[in-house]
C-alpha cells in the first residue's frame, strides 16, 4: 500500500490513455459535437416543442418564450463557436473561449458533451478511442488503421495504482491507511470510476463502504469535474437517430445534464481557473506533505504548476524534497526546460532521454510504459 503520503498529479496524457481528447483533438471534436447540435437544433425546431435549458437561457428577460426562436438562438451559438473556432484552430480551447466572452457558455456545454461521450465510449468498449483515431489521422492512407484492434494496446495504467494501493490489505480498514491523494486537472472522472470499479472487484472490501475511500478529500479536480463517476454510467450520451419523439425527448434531456455538468467546470483561463481557492489550498497542502509525487502526462503549464505550488518542491533550506517522478512522452525539450526550472532552478539541468537528477526521474514513456518500466513504488 502507499503506506507515506504519495501524490499523483494529472495532465490531460493520463486521461488520454482512458479515451479523452486532449489539446487540438479536443479543439476538433469541440468543432464535431457543436455542427451535430446545431444540426439537432434545426430538428428540434421543426417540431417547436423540444427546449434545452441552453435554448431557454437564450430568453431575453421578460419576453415570451417562443421556441422556435430560442432554438434558433441556440442553433446560432453552436455555429457561431465552429465558425470562429475553424478560422482560428487554435492549440486549446482555455484561452480562445477567455477571448471570446459571449461563446463561452456554448464552449462549456459542448466540452462537457464531448467528456460524456467520451466517458460512455470506454464503458462501451474498454478500449482507448485515440489509438485508432491516431491511425484515422495519419496523412498516409496505408497507415490509417484497417483491421486494427484497440483493445490489444497498453492503456490501462490505473492497473499499476490498485497493485499497490492494495497490496498487503486484509480489510477495508486497511484499505483506508493508504495515504495517496490524486491531483488531476482533468474534467472527467475516469480515475475515480477505474480505481472504484477495480476495488469492486476485490470481495474483502464491501461495495458499500468504498465510498468512503472514494470521497474521503482523496481526488482533488483542480478545474472541475464533469458530473461524477457514478452520473457517467447511466448517462446516455449518445445522438439520436430518425425522429422518434422518446429519442429526441431523452437527447434533450442528456443536453441538460450536460448543460448542468458543466457549470462545474473551470475552463476560462486566467479568470476562472483560481476561483476555487479551497481546492487549490487542497492540492498545495497535499504535495507540501507528500513524500512521493508522480506526475502523468502533464506538459508543465508555468500557470497551472504555480497554481498547486510545484514550485516548492525544489531545493532549499527548510524542507526535505519529495522523490519526484515524472513523464515527458517523447522527450519534448519544452518540457524538460519547464521542469527542470521548476525544480532545479535552472532551465536546462535535465538532459534528454530518461534520467535521474537530483530529487526527480523522468521517463521518455507514456504514462503506462513508465509505471510498468521504470518508476518505482515506495513499499
Amino acid at each position: 500500500m502507499f503506506s507515506r503520503p504519495t501524490v499523483f498529479v494529472l495532465g490531460a496524457g493520463a486521461s488520454w490513455h482512458y479515451g479523452y481528447p486532449t489539446g487540438e483533438r479536443l479543439v476538433q471534436d469541440v468543432i464535431a459535437e457543436a455542427k451535430s447540435l446545431s444540426r439537432h437544433y434545426e430538428k428540434w425546431n421543426r417540431y417547436g416543442q423540444y427546449l434545452t435549458a441552453h435554448a431557454q437561457s437564450k430568453a431575453e428577460r421578460g419576453s415570451p418564450t417562443n421556441p422556435m426562436a430560442l432554438n434558433a438562438a441556440a442553433k446560432k451559438d453552436c455555429d457561431e463557436l465552429v465558425g470562429r473556432l475553424q478560422a482560428l484552430n487554435p492549440l486549446v480551447i482555455d484561452y480562445f473561449l477567455a477571448q471570446n466572452p459571449s461563446l463561452q457558455d456554448i464552449g462549456r456545454l459542448v466540452i462537457s458533451l464531448v467528456i460524456l461521450k467520451a466517458e460512455a465510449e470506454w464503458l462501451r468498449t474498454r478500449a482507448n478511442i485515440n489509438r485508432r483515431r491516431q491511425f484515422q489521422d495519419s496523412p498516409f492512407s496505408e497507415e490509417r488503421g484497417r483491421g486494427v484492434d484497440i483493445r490489444k494496446f497498453k492503456d490501462d495504467w490505473c492497473r499499476f495504482v490498485l497493485y499497490n494501493m492494495t497490496s498487503g490489505c486484509r480489510s477495508l480498514s486497511d484499505l483506508m491507511k493508504n495515504q495517496v491523494r490524486f491531483v488531476t486537472f482533468n474534467y472527467d472522472t475516469s480515475l475515480e470510476r477505474r480505481l472504484h470499479d477495480g476495488l469492486r472487484a476485490i470481495e474483502i472490501f464491501c461495495d458499500g463502504q468504498l465510498q468512503d475511500f472514494i470521497t474521503a478529500d482523496r481526488f482533488i479536480h483542480v478545474y472541475g469535474q464533469v458530473g461524477t463517476h457514478e452520473e457517467a454510467a447511466i448517462t446516455p450520451v449518445h445522438s439520436p437517430e430518425g425522429d422518434d419523439p422518446s429519442t429526441l425527448a431523452n437527447f434533450v434531456g442528456m443536453v441538460d445534464f450536460a448543460w448542468n455538468a458543466a457549470k462545474r467546470i473551470r475552463t476560462i483561463d486566467p479568470e476562472e481557473k483560481e476561483i476555487d481557492q479551497d481546492v487549490l489550498r487542497k492540492a498545495r497542502a497535499a504535495l507540501d506533505n507528500s513524500a512521493f509525487v508522480y506526475i502523468l502526462g502533464y506538459g508543465f503549464d508555468p500557470n497551472n504548476s504555480a497554481r498547486i505550488g510545484l514550485q516548492t518542491l525544489r531545493p532549499n533550506t527548510d524542507k526535505a524534497l519529495p522523490q519526484i517522478y515524472f513523464t515527458n512522452f517523447q522527450d519534448s525539450n519544452r518540457v524538460n526546460e519547464r521542469a527542470s526550472l521548476l525544480f532545479h532552478r535552472v532551465p536546462a539541468l535535465l538532459p534528454r532521454g530518461t534520467s535521474r537528477v537530483s530529487h526527480t526521474e523522468k521517463s521518455i514513456r507514456d504514462a503506462y510504459q513508465a509505471l510498468e518500466l521504470d518508476f518505482e513504488f515506495p513499499s
